[in-house]
């Protein structure tokens, strides 16, 4: 976002939280983080669009998503604050795997639903018949976000929940993966 202020201004005159989504992102961070925390949003397979193609090429990745730009950059936030710990977050349970694999013990990560494949709001045929209720999805994705934006660091790529962290805390410092 080009003005953040601005974007945040409008959010906190229009977007009001219920105070259980509230206190029950503030209980999770209470009892899940650590003093520094690096939050980390990575897409699923099914992204498409948003820079995933240009870094595939980029990157040479055959793999699900291309998460080596994404974990170098939480390598370099890590030797500043080593003992800080990673807020992860995806659609995809595959993603979600490989971070925990990278960086172990240090990841924290929000119960929410999660396909093989993310897209979930699609009903993509990726996804095999699962099924996701639509207002379980858009609690889970906005309490991850306002988890996001409780964090001291965020590394992200292109997408609308990165989008709506960094406008919700304007100040919050970030890291772009470019495509």
């Amino acid at each position: 976002p080009r003005d953040r202020q601005m974007a945040h201004d409008i959010i906190k005159q229009h977007i009001h939280p219920r105070p259980e989504v509230l206190s029950g992102v503030e209980r999770f961070k209470s009892e899940n983080f650590r003093p520094k925390m690096i939050g980390l949003h990575i897409r699923g397979p099914g992204r498409t669009d948003g820079g995933v193609p240009e870094l595939r090429r980029k990157y040479d990745d055959t793999g699900i998503v291309p998460v080596e730009p994404f974990f170098s950059e939480v390598d370099r936030l890590l030797s500043f604050v080593p003992d800080a710990g990673i807020f992860a977050c995806s659609d995809s349970s595959e993603v979600i795997g490989l971070i925990i694999e990278r960086f172990g013990d240090r990841v924290v990560t929000y119960p929410a639903q999660r396909s093989k494949f993310g897209e979930m709001h699609a009903n993509h045929p990726a996804n095999k018949g699962q099924t996701f209720l639509p207002y379980d999805l858009g609690l889970d994705v906005l309490s991850e976000a306002l988890l996001l934006a409780r964090c001291d660091f965020f590394v992200h790529g292109n997408s609308n929940v990165a989008n709506f962290v960094l406008c919700y805390d304007p100040r919050l410092l970030h890291v772009y993966v470019h495509a």
